[in-house]
């Protein structure tokens, strides 16, 4: 097994369960990292994570905590910032943003956001698109104040469908044409779900429009596109990003398993034991699992793509068959 945590000797420290060490204050937990199945890929990409660093999240006593949130999404970062009565300007907060940027930026991170499922772009009601436009532009604003360039996009789906498809398709593509701020539009890119949107579904408007396409492999798995294969959707997506002069981008997450039922299929598994079929070599993929940046590193490790800090290795906690927290 692998043992945690690794000493700066190259050999391991006294790792038993239950035991901790001691660094500077902190008390670190020390860990059985179970060796994991190794496997071969031409893949050359990075691999992300969404919403939090469970290390960070967990920091014991609570409060040297990081995070007081259990996932801190994106539109609940600054509470009501795009409501319409209660909304504020963030440039209250324009240096310590930028202080983000920049430490994103030396290690060399890329920051993207994905608001709430409420950002409806086609909704019927004037006053729901009223309100994800202004959702839209407050993570813009917090992107422009961190001074993150054009890799920093902002990931939405179609939403619902509102019982005729065809014509909320309609809805979407006059919103982003006549309704979006210019620096917002140019941060925009859709993305495929697994109920309503197909990536079939929105890669016309991406293509009219020039706004990329991200590709997400389980919601494609879900629910799949008629008319392309996902290697020609993949291949016209990132078509669109390299004309905009952007990173392409695509989110991947396996199942729980055990999983039967399309709806049990929805929810993501606690890590990914291999990289998508088709993965492009050059590709940043994020990977969306309960351990967050634990699920990365265990493909890290299962794939030899990057040397991985042993201290920070923690095992899975074993979720999946149980009920899986939302995250």
């Amino acid at each position: 097994m692998d043992k945690s945590p690794r000493m700066g000797d190259g050999t391991y420290a006294d790792c038993k369960p239950g035991k901790k060490w001691t660094r500077g204050a902190e008390t670190v937990p020390v860990c059985d990292i179970p060796i994991v199945e190794t496997k071969k890929t031409t893949f050359q990409g990075r691999l992300g994570y969404a919403c939090l660093n469970t290390i960070l999240r967990n920091k014991k006593p609570a409060s040297s905590a990081i995070f007081c949130s259990r996932t801190c999404r994106s539109s609940e970062m600054f509470p009501f910032a795009s409501h319409e009565i209660y909304g504020y300007s963030l440039t209250y907060c324009a240096p310590l943003l930028a202080q983000i940027g920049d430490l994103a930026k030396k290690y060399g991170h890329r920051l993207t956001m994905h608001p709430g499922q409420f950002t409806q772009l086609g909704s019927p009601r004037e006053r729901v698109v009223q309100s994800s436009i202004r959702e839209l532009k407050y993570h813009c604003e917090v992107l422009d104040l961190m001074g993150i360039g054009p890799d920093g996009v902002i990931v939405i789906h179609g939403g619902g469908v509102y019982g005729d498809k065809d014509a909320t398709l309609t809805r979407i593509k006059k919103t982003i044409k006549n309704g979006l701020p210019r620096n917002v539009r140019d941060r925009l890119v859709l993305e495929n779900d697994e109920l309503c949107y197909t990536a079939g579904d929105l890669l016309p408007i991406c293509k009219e429009l020039e706004v990329p396409l991200v590709f997400d492999y389980h919601h494609d798995m879900l629910n799949p596109s008629a008319e392309f294969r996902p290697a020609e959707i993949i291949e016209q997506a990132n078509r669109i990003f390299h004309g905009r002069g952007i990173k392409p981008k695509q989110h991947y997450s396996e199942p729980r398993e055990g999983a039967i039922s399309v709806m049990e299929r929805r929810a993501h598994s606690d890590r990914c034991q291999a990289l998508p079929e088709g993965l492009p070599d050059d590709m940043d993929l994020m990977i969306e699992a309960k351990d967050k940046e634990q699920a990365v590193f265990h493909l890290y490790r299962m794939y030899d793509l990057f040397p991985v800090d042993y201290e920070s290795v923690r095992p899975s906690v074993g979720r999946e068959k149980g009920k899986t927290p939302i995250g």
